[in-house]
């Protein structure tokens, strides 16, 4: 299991595309869980599920349409 606290926050695009990009590689080659936190709920990232933490507790899955 991989975890990433806000990974992208203090890159520039470009480096949050790779960074992004490598993240999934090691979760589609390696079978390796990642985890990304973001405060940015519509940035875009490639998930599979996407849950809200709201006053301490997980709310349930989100469908949040990206044009991925």
């Amino acid at each position: 299991m991989l975890l990433a606290d806000e990974p992208t926050s203090s890159l520039d695009d470009e480096n949050s595309e790779l960074l992004v990009r490598m993240l999934c590689r090691i979760n589609r080659e390696e079978k390796v869980t990642v985890i990304l936190t973001t405060t940015d709920l519509y940035e875009k990232l490639p998930t599979t599920n996407d849950y809200v933490l709201k006053n301490g507790e997980i709310q349930n899955e989100v469908r949040v349409e990206w044009n991925r």
